[in-house]
């Protein structure tokens, strides 16, 4: 079994590192005789799995004060994505819910409705495939599980501070690295409200936005460094990468992940996904993938892909290609870019056509006309930024892509992906060199991002019309014919 890198050791353990005394031994009986998969067979909680849920239920030892009495007010599980906090989340809830030494109210918390509902999914199943915890529970569609005698229930709900009003009892919580600091009081202020109230808080690690899991993370550093493991205030684990280990890398996926370490999440797979698709950025893997805090902005590319994607020569026909559009923010540099896919190698080209100085949007407009004229598939450009341009396009007819903010954030992931896997070549132009250090990712709490700017000074007209045409020539096929096309993510 795989130890976590950083722990809070039980009072009393066995040879195992099992806690000896912990109410999760009556949860793991439970679940080996009532949960079941979909298709019916028995869930096998891994090894880990079974160690993580008795030390989350560690109780006192018979000789101490409190002697029965759940140990900890909070622990804190922090896992990678793919090793099975969902489950972990389900059980755990059910566990509350079902033992008869604490009170019957729990609070699933989920930053997410759909988040919410994947972890009320498993808790409703392994509810409903038992025939025996049937006769004491009721499930409901999405409003949570209740005892059938009303002595306790079990819901989940999206982390507001509405949501959250005049509730007391246990709470589990997940995804802590994206809730805010009065949403945590607020369940702190829920726990507190009875001795053996309980918060379980299970996450995968944060950026530097995270204030809350920073908080946690250092209050558990804490804890893991007395010299009496009594003394402690907050409990819990943390599996990620040790630093001294390069990434991606099998042995920092298996330091990180218990699940690979088990055998059921398979390490190829995810080192394949983690290098080869899109937006395989390090911040995304690293965070999530590997359970290291990482920054919120970073370099976009390492500009090492970019001058090893540089061709010669190349034909630069603009029939069939793919334009881009942008314009700085103050509207003195505005920058034309084409893209379009080589018939013999499949790879796109790309190079720019041009940086202007003070165009406006006539001169904008007349600019693309002429080029429709050479047979371009059509233009791609932010309406944001140049709205006027977009809409004298529009009532020419004029085959159009506008990227709105969530096709900016795909546009960045895809064209990252596809130059770090040798699929762009370009015409090593200068302006786009020039501005590659110009661009950082901007990176929002589900791990997708875009570039944007690293100073408000700072020029990337050329490098986001080279990123846009690049993106409209990989998702759309080169087509001579006009038709207007408003991109939104519904319709790509």
């Amino acid at each position: 079994m795989l130890l976590p890198n950083r722990y809070v050791p039980a009072l009393v353990e066995d040879e195992n590192h099992f806690p000896v005394h912990s109410r999760g031994y009556r949860l793991l009986e439970l679940v080996d005789g009532h949960f079941k998969n979909d298709d019916g067979t028995p869930l096998v909680l891994e090894e880990w799995q079974r160690w993580v849920i008795c030390m989350a239920l560690e109780v006192y030892p018979p000789d101490h004060p409190r002697a029965g009495q759940l140990r900890w007010d909070y622990y804190l599980i922090s896992i990678p994505r793919r090793a099975g906090k969902s489950v972990l989340s389900a059980v755990l809830s059910i566990g509350f819910l079902t033992n008869a030494s604490t009170q019957h109210r729990v609070l699933g918390v989920a930053p997410t409705r759909p988040q919410a509902n994947l972890i009320y999914g498993f808790a409703k199943r392994f509810i409903e495939q038992s025939p025996v915890l049937l006769k004491s529970l009721k499930t409901t569609r999405s409003r949570g599980i209740t005892w059938r005698d009303d002595s306790g229930d079990y819901k989940i709900v999206t982390a507001t501070p509405e949501s959250l009003q005049g509730f007391g009892g246990h709470v589990v919580l997940d995804e802590a690295h994206i809730l805010k600091p009065e949403i945590f009081e607020a369940l702190s202020y829920s726990v507190r409200s009875h001795p053996e109230n309980m918060m379980v808080i299970t996450t995968t690690a944060g950026d530097d936005r995270s204030t809350t899991l920073q908080r946690l993370y250092a209050e558990l550093d804490d804890s893991i460094a007395l010299d009496n493991p009594e003394d402690a205030l907050i409990g819990g684990l943390i599996y990620e990468a040790p630093e001294n280990l390069l990434v991606p890398s099998l042995e920092a996926l298996k330091a990180a992940n218990p699940a690979v370490e088990a055998g059921r999440v398979d390490a190829a797979e995810i080192l394949r996904q983690d290098e080869m698709g899109e937006g395989s950025k390090r911040h995304i893997y690293e965070r999530y993938t590997y359970n290291r805090f990482v920054r919120n902005s970073e370099q976009w590319i390492d500009i090492a892909h970019w001058n090893r994607s540089v061709q010669a020569s190349f034909d630069y026909d603009l029939k069939g290609a793919w334009i881009g559009v942008d314009r700085t923010p103050k509207g003195n540099w505005s920058s034309i870019a084409a893209a379009k896919v080589d018939p013999e190698t499949g790879r796109i080209h790309t190079w720019l056509l041009g940086q202007f100085e003070d165009a406006d949007k006539t001169y904008l407009t007349k600019l693309c006309k002429a080029l429709r004229k050479q047979g371009v598939s059509g233009f791609v450009m932010d309406p944001y930024v140049l709205r006027e341009t977009a809409d004298d396009l529009k009532r020419t007819g004029t085959r159009l892509i506008l990227v709105d903010q969530p096709t900016n954030y795909r546009a960045a992931a895809t064209v990252t992906s596809l130059i770090e896997r040798s699929r762009v070549r370009h015409a090593n132009d200068k302006a786009v060199k020039t501005q590659i250090p110009n661009g950082m990712m901007k990176v929002r709490d589900d791990g997708s991002w875009r570039i944007v700017r690293v100073t408000p000074q700072s020029d990337i007209d050329s490098l986001m019309a080279t990123l846009y045409a690049i993106y409209a020539c990989h998702e759309k096929p080169a087509r001579e014919a006009p038709e207007i096309v408003v991109w939104y993510p519904n319709s790509a």
